[in-house]
């Protein structure tokens, strides 16, 4: 499902405003991961208050 231009800055606005009060950033692909373990990571992260986003290479850019 593609996002429209309005969601695009909305997500774009949102990372902004993560990365603006972050002690720190991790980026990372997550190619080749399978997405059980992909999944427990997302929630390991959630238990842990680590904010963790999947984004799109496209979205990044746009941000920066």
């Amino acid at each position: 499902m593609s996002l429209n231009l309005e969601d695009k800055k909305a997500v774009v606005a949102e990372i902004a405003k993560q990365v603006g009060t972050a002690q720190a950033i991790v980026m990372a692909e997550n190619r080749g991961l399978p997405v059980a373990a992909f999944t427990k990571l997302r929630k390991q992260a959630r238990d842990s208050g680590v904010y963790l986003k999947v984004l799109k290479n496209t979205l990044v850019r746009r941000g920066g």
